[in-house]
């Protein structure tokens, strides 16, 4: 989740790379997804590395009914809300 949220797509790769893959689908205590945290700080990097390595939905809904296309329109944006519609 710190590494969505700070925008540090090589330590996401990292993670991946040593076996901790699980933790780029986890969920914090708000059902928010490492997704939602990099939408919402404007990562699209990050968001494109989490599609490729992690196993969750980028349109997941967290414990508000948010998805990370929510966040990211709220915030401003629009590059997280390209990289999610190019997602899927």
């Amino acid at each position: 989740h710190i590494a969505a949220f700070e925008g540090h797509a090589s330590c996401l790769r990292a993670l991946h790379e040593l076996g901790a893959a699980a933790s780029l689908s986890a969920t914090d205590e708000y059902a928010r997804t490492p997704a939602h945290l990099a939408a919402e700080e404007g990562h699209a990097d990050c968001l494109r590395v989490l599609h490729e390595y992690a196993s969750l939905s980028l349109t997941s809904a967290d414990a508000i009914g948010s998805t990370p296309v929510h966040l990211a329109a709220e915030a401003g944006h629009a590059g997280c809300i390209r990289a999610l519609f190019e997602l899927g």
